[in-house]
């Protein structure tokens, strides 16, 4: 599997994704372990595929995005349901992204971080 995963880097010509560190910013203490499991999931992929990864703060939550997610649909006890739970008291929370390159370029993720710091 592992190779089949570095193939997809060599075969469309990606040297670096970017993408969200986790589907949501911190979680309330009293969040059910299936959100914990689904915020692990966006970076345990890389652990196991052994992509060097990184992860940067980019933004916070606005007053928007609280607003979106209380004008939100989502079926009920779904984990959707609950991450639009979560987002309602988020405002003002720290968002980063996962920066994730092939093996062996940590170099790549470490430049793309530093670049995304310096961008804020």
């Amino acid at each position: 599997y592992r190779r089949e995963f570095f193939d997809l880097f060599i075969d469309e010509e990606v040297d670096v994704l970017i993408g969200p560190a986790a589907a949501a910013p911190a979680l309330l203490k009293s969040s059910p372990a299936s959100l914990a499991l689904l915020q692990a999931g966006y970076s345990a992929i890389y652990n196991m595929v052994n992509c060097p990864a990184g992860v940067v703060p980019f933004g916070k939550v606005t007053k928007e995005d609280v607003e979106a997610a209380e004008n939100a649909k989502a079926p009920e006890h779904s984990l959707a349901a609950q991450l639009l739970v979560q987002q309602k008291t988020a405002e003002g929370l720290p968002m980063s992204v996962q920066v994730v390159a092939k093996p062996w370029a940590e170099g790549a993720v470490l430049r793309i971080m530093h670049d995304l710091e310096q961008a804020k």
